[in-house]
């Protein structure tokens, strides 16, 4: 049992200097992930109780004053809401506190990278107007 305690502690050693040279393989995966995100868009699902196209509409034209964000389709039927941001531009925690702040019964349920043309023809979206594809 010594033993193994033994190997537990040398392996934290290791990877702690590791880390602290930033050659941890756990830790610079995490930080590999968290650049891949920033690099392309990601998608916030959010449920939101008592959802409305009056109460999307008034979601997205809050959402419309964040930069990063390029669109957001309401389910009214299934009560969701899927908003694509750019991880560069904006992150999931700002991105809820917009839509929290409109309905504060809203949940996250799943936070990703976004399926492929998740942000919809270009010109469609909230941010159309400061769109860097717009300026092309």
């Amino acid at each position: 049992m010594k033993h193994v305690l033994f190997v537990a502690v040398a392996l934290l050693a290791l990877c702690g200097a590791a880390v602290a040279e930033g050659e941890c393989p756990s830790v610079k995966a995490a930080a590999d992930t968290a650049k891949a995100a920033a690099d392309t868009p990601q998608m916030a699902l959010f449920r939101v109780p008592g959802l409305t196209d009056e109460l999307a509409k008034g979601i997205i034209k809050a959402l419309a004053e964040e930069a990063g964000i390029l669109a957001a389709k309401p389910s009214v039927k299934d009560t969701l809401l899927a908003i694509t941001f750019d991880g560069k531009k904006t992150t999931a925690e700002k991105v809820q506190k917009v839509v929290t702040t409109v309905v504060t019964d809203a949940t996250l349920v799943k936070l990703g990278a976004a399926p492929p043309m998740a942000h919809g023809p270009c010109g469609g979206c909230p941010s159309r107007k400061s769109c860097a594809s717009a300026k092309e």
